[in-house]
C-alpha cells in the first residue's frame, strides 16, 4: 500500500469537512464546520492550524491538524496535534502513525520545543498508538495528554523518514 502525505491545500476543504465531520460525530459531538469557514481559517495567510493529508489510490484517506501555541511563560513554541483521522478501512496500517510523524518533522521545522497529543480515554486503539511514541501521559480527567520534548520531536520526525520507505 502506497499512501502519500502532503500538507493539505484549499482544494481539500470538502474532503476535510466530511472528515472532521465524521470525527466529530464519533466522539459524539455535534459537527459544525462548514466548508467556508475551513476555506477562511485554515487557509488563510494568518492560519494558527495546518493540516496533513493521507492519500492512498488519488483518495485522502486520513488527515492530521495541528497548531502551533507559544507558551511565553515556559518561553516555548508547542506543537499541539489536536485532531487525527483515519478512515476505518485504513486503520491498523500505519497511516495514523505517518501523519504523526509528519506532523512531528513540521514541528521541527517551526522550530517546536515541545509536541503533544490527546486521546480521549474511551478510545483504546488512539490510546495505546500513543502509549507506542514513548511520549510523557498525563491524565487529563476524561482523556490523556501524551507530551514530547523537542528530542521526540526529532525522533519522531526521523521516524517519518524511515517509515515512507
Amino acid at each position: 500500500m502506497s499512501v502519500q502525505l502532503r500538507p493539505a491545500c484549499l482544494e481539500d476543504a470538502p474532503v476535510l469537512r466530511t472528515m472532521i465531520w465524521a470525527l466529530a460525530r464519533y466522539h459524539g459531538d455535534f459537527p459544525a464546520v462548514t466548508q467556508d469557514f475551513l476555506r477562511a481559517h485554515a487557509f488563510s495567510p494568518e492560519a494558527a492550524d495546518f493540516f496533513w493529508i493521507a492519500e492512498y489510490a488519488g483518495h485522502v484517506v486520513g488527515f492530521a491538524k495541528a497548531r502551533l501555541i507559544t507558551d511565553f511563560a515556559r518561553a516555548l513554541r508547542e506543537l499541539d496535534v489536536d485532531m487525527l483521522w483515519v478512515e476505518d478501512a485504513q486503520r491498523g496500517q500505519g497511516i495514523g502513525r505517518r501523519l504523526i510523524a509528519a506532523m512531528a518533522a513540521e514541528g521541527v521545522r517551526r522550530h517546536c520545543q515541545e509536541f503533544r497529543i490527546s486521546a480521549r480515554k474511551g478510545n483504546a486503539g488512539a490510546v495505546a498508538a500513543y502509549r507506542k511514541l514513548g511520549l510523557q501521559e498525563k491524565d487529563k480527567g476524561d482523556s490523556l495528554r501524551f507530551i514530547g520534548t523537542d528530542a521526540d520531536l526529532i525522533r519522531l520526525a526521523q521516524l517519518s523518514n524511515s517509515l515512507s520507505q
